[in-house]
């Protein structure tokens, strides 16, 4: 990459970060309670059939509807992550018939602006099997789980028991990764993580 190529993916990912910082402080400048990080319609009462306010998949001419919900297992949501608020979200998704409930994935992050949200995150697995734990219908997901830094046959283990003991359960979205400090602490290069990415999931 040139020096002029690398300056405009710094600039981009710096505007990136700036307009992430933007938004949260927008959503998250008023007070909230442990229940109002979700959605309005959560507190509201509103079941999915209800909301209007979900994108459409159409498929065989009718219209399928999925409602996800993210509980607090990072401080990135405005307010310290908790094993009791990531319990209280996921009951409370269930409940008003979400169709599932999505952690985040970080295991260490570096010290710059946009890693800030990201410095306490719950270990997704763990977090995922004390929700199904607490849980019998919701969908159990991570979203999305960073590849390249992990074992692929181990990974695969994981979720494979994870989602046997959650009776099927289990959803995981996979990602590459872009915090380059996080993979310098593991020792696995940051570079080449597309491809290992996709050598993985084949």
């Amino acid at each position: 990459m040139s020096d002029s190529s690398r300056s405009r993916a710094n600039t981009s990912e710096i505007d990136h970060a700036e307009g992430y910082r933007r938004e949260r402080d927008s959503v998250f400048a008023a007070p909230r309670t442990l229940s109002s990080y979700l959605p309005i319609f959560l507190d509201l009462g509103i079941t999915k059939t209800q909301c209007p306010a979900v994108s459409t998949v159409r498929a065989a001419g009718a219209s399928l509807l999925r409602l996800e919900a993210i509980p607090p297992n990072a401080d990135y949501l405005g307010f310290e992550a908790s094993p009791e608020a990531i319990i209280a979200a996921a009951k409370k998704a269930e409940a008003v018939g979400f169709d599932a409930i999505f952690v985040n994935d970080h295991i260490i992050v570096g010290d710059d602006a946009r890693s800030a949200p990201w410095t306490n995150v719950y270990y997704p697995f763990v977090s995922m099997s004390f929700i199904a734990a607490h849980t019998m219908r919701i969908g159990v997901g991570v979203s999305v789980l960073i590849m390249p830094y992990r074992n692929p046959i181990g990974t695969a283990k994981a979720l494979a028991t994870l989602d046997r003991m959650s009776g099927g359960r289990v959803i995981a979205g996979i990602g590459a990764g872009w915090n380059e400090a996080e993979f310098a602490a593991l020792g696995v290069p940051f570079h080449g993580r597309g491809a290992r990415t996709t050598e993985y999931l084949l």
